[in-house]
This record gives C-alpha cells, sequence and structure tokens, in this order.
C-alpha cells in the first residue's frame, strides 16, 4: 500500500491511468525505480508502525536509486520501528499544558468567549492540564465539554476515573475511552464495528451506513428520506465527536487516527475480529463479526470460520489467492446467521444454492468476480437490502 501512495505521489495525473494495469509487486518496484532514479526526493512516512524488517528492506529497495541527498523521515510511537530503520531518533515530546490550552479550548468552548464561563474555564484548565499534553485527546475531551456547559457535567467529567492524576499515564486510551462512553448505545455498536477495518482505512460514509443498517445498529424508517436522515445522523455525530476526519486528499473520504482504531479495538472485545497478516491468531468462540484484511490466508482458517455458527458478518476485503467457489458452501451451510457478507475479488465464478439459506442476509457485495448467473434460490434472501452493482447487472 505504501509502495501504491509514494507512486501516486511521483506520478503525474496523466500517468494515473498506467498505475492500475500494475498488477503485480516486483512490476511496481521498478516502476517505482525507474521513476526516481538518480532523483533526489524527500519521503515522509507518517506514524508508521511497521516492525518487519524484511518489508521495510523491500519497501526501501527501489528508494535506494534516488539522487544524493535524498531522505526519508519516519515517524512513530513504537520503538520497535525506530530500531527497524536504523535511524537517529528524536523524541518528540507532549505539548506543555500552557500550549495545550489554545486547543482544548477551541473544542470546549467553540466560538464562545470563555471569560463569559469564568467557572467553566477554571475547571477546563483543571482538566486540560490532565490530558497528557495530547492534541487527540483535548480534541476528544473538548468536543465531549461543548455538548453540555452545565457545571456539574464538567466537574463529574474532571473527577472521572480517567482523568484522576494518580492514573495518568503516558497512554491516552482510558482518557479517550472516557468520550465513548458517553455515547449512545447504538453510536458506541457503530464506532466498534469499524475495528473490523486496518488502519489507515479510508471510510466512505454510506458504505458504513449501509454495513451498519444491516446490523440493525440503525433502525431503518418507513420513508426513504427519513432513513438516509437518520443514517447521516450517526455517522455525523461520530464525525463530530472527533472519531472520524475527514481525508486531506479526498474529503469524501474519512479515516480514523490510528489511537481512535486503538480504542475501536479495546472496547470491541471478542466481539469483532480482523485477521491480518499474523495468520496465527486464533478466531475467538463467541465472534459475531469477522474481516479478513490478508489475501494469504489458509483453508484452515476457513475451518475456524465454519464452526462460528453465529456469525454475523464476514468480510473479504482484500479478495484471496485461490478460488473460493468451491468452499461456499460449507460457508452458507454453518453461517446461516450471517446479515453482512462481502465476497468482492474472491475469484468466484458460481454462487451454490445453499446462499438461498442465508435467509437473514441484509448486506451483499459480489463485485469483481467473474459471475455470469444467479441461481434460483437467491430469490429467498427476502429481506437483502444492499447488492453489489456486479449482481444487480447479473
Amino acid at each position: 500500500r505504501i509502495t501504491r501512495e509514494i507512486m501516486d505521489a511521483v506520478h503525474d495525473p496523466s500517468e494515473k491511468k498506467e498505475l492500475f494495469e500494475i498488477l503485480n509487486w516486483d512490476s511496481a518496484q521498478k516502476r517505482l525505480k525507474d521513476k526516481i532514479e538518480e532523483k533526489r526526493f524527500l519521503l515522509v512516512l507518517d506514524d508508521m508502525w511497521e516492525e518487519d524488517p524484511s518489508k521495510w528492506e523491500s519497501l526501501c529497495e527501489p528508494l535506494t536509486y534516488g539522487g544524493q541527498g535524498s531522505k526519508i523521515i519516519v515517524t512513530t510511537r513504537k520503538q520497535g520501528v525506530s530500531d527497524v530503520v536504523e535511524a537517529f531518533p528524536v523524541t518528540l515530546r507532549n505539548l506543555s499544558s500552557e500550549d495545550l490550552w489554545p486547543i482544548f479550548k477551541i473544542y470546549a468552548f467553540g466560538r464562545t468567549d470563555s471569560h463569559k464561563y469564568m467557572q467553566l474555564e477554571t475547571i477546563g484548565r483543571q482538566i486540560n492540564d490532565r490530558l497528557n499534553g495530547s492534541p487527540l485527546a483535548a480534541r476528544i475531551i473538548g468536543r465531549l465539554l461543548n455538548k453540555n456547559f452545565d457545571v456539574k457535567f464538567w466537574k463529574d467529567t474532571m473527577k472521572s476515573e480517567a482523568l484522576m492524576p494518580k492514573h495518568l499515564a503516558n497512554d491516552i486510551l482510558p482518557i479517550l475511552k472516557l468520550s465513548y462512553d458517553h455515547l449512545p448505545e447504538q453510536l458506541q455498536q457503530c464506532f466498534a464495528y469499524c475495528s473490523l477495518f486496518p488502519k489507515d482505512h479510508r471510510f466512505q460514509k454510506s458504505d458504513l451506513t449501509h454495513l451498519w443498517t444491516a446490523q440493525h445498529f440503525i433502525q431503518t424508517r418507513r420513508t426513504s428520506y427519513a432513513e438516509h436522515t437518520n443514517n447521516d445522523q450517526y455517522f455525523n455525530d461520530l464525525l463530530y465527536n472527533s472519531f472520524f476526519e475527514r481525508d486531506k486528499e479526498r474529503d469524501y473520504q474519512f479515516v480514523m487516527h490510528d489511537l481512535i482504531h486503538d480504542l475501536a479495538e479495546l472496547v470491541s472485545g471478542d466481539d469483532c475480529f480482523r485477521l491480518g497478516e499474523d495468520r496465527s491468531k486464533k478466531i475467538p468462540e463467541t465472534v459475531r463479526h469477522v474481516s479478513l484484511a490478508t489475501r494469504n490466508f489458509d483453508l484452515a482458517k476457513l475451518a475456524q470460520l465454519c464452526e462460528r455458527g453465529n456469525l454475523r458478518t464476514l468480510l473479504f476485503l482484500r479478495g484471496c489467492t485461490f478460488g473460493l467457489t468451491s468452499h461456499l458452501d460449507a460457508l452458507f451451510m454453518k453461517l446461516k446467521r450471517l446479515r453482512v457478507l462481502d465476497l468482492r475479488g474472491c475469484k468466484i465464478t458460481e454462487l451454490p444454492r445453499s446462499i438461498g439459506t442465508l435467509t437473514h442476509l441484509r448486506f451483499l457485495d459480489l463485485s469483481e468476480n467473474p459471475i455470469n448467473r444467479l441461481p434460483e434460490s437467491f430469490g429467498n434472501l427476502h429481506n437483502l437490502q444492499v447488492e453489489c452493482e456486479r449482481a444487480n447487472e447479473i
């Protein structure tokens, strides 16, 4: 992914179409090498967390052909990353309370003059002193307080366990969780569900709200307008509370700060499980929502999935490296409580009749699969609310 983003950055818009035709890693590496060879560059890798030395070496291989004076700046929260890149580390200190206060004040008071609320300002300064100098915590807690200018609410927030001085440390997750704890239950479910997606994932509002609706986190209404208004409000509330941020390059997409993503993983517990490159992780027995964020999973993981009969979500986020068609029948016969099924890019040539047994299914994505027809049993999916464009074409 990082190589792809670097290639996007160094190529002109007129060359972008050619990039989509590059399908394998070796071709991508060669194209990048040819583009930057003997050219001086500055590359900034922000918030890097990959600690695998082999992946770092592979990423840097074409970059070694750059011109003399080229530099790479890496920011990270992990000491292990610093060791891998063999860099000269510069430790960034947290902001002082004095420097953090203007940030906190903007989010806590908005356009209101804080001097008009002297008692709240006094409490706010005490809270600000307990945020470990974190701008993210200042934004999150500031947004929380901005909803209610009641003195008691601000005092109760200041006295909360997460903000007690004896509990404060460099870990700000307990502070961030304070805002999560004040969300309505439905919003908490929507937020935790986002842990199914990997860090740096680009979210689109409509995609997420479709998934939330399929899981009944969002209660649908009778009119189409009311339904979409309601859906937008769920997402917008999370956006307002700073659990999402607008992507700086594509304002129609949204991203989640890494620490916020850590919070989503924390609060989701064993309810949600994402299988990444660490294939040794065992799928929890009580899991209800699973995503596969790697193409290199094996049949043993599919067998584990079949044993999780209470599964409500199954997302193949990056397709798979082998044809899944012959294994679908076993999946469908075991996972009859599925509400969300994303099979995008799984090399499926046809669907078995057993798909008709997934009577609870509300969301289905079959895009990027060479399917020419659907079985008659597909008509049994009476609860299906969202299909992929490919299914509609068929």
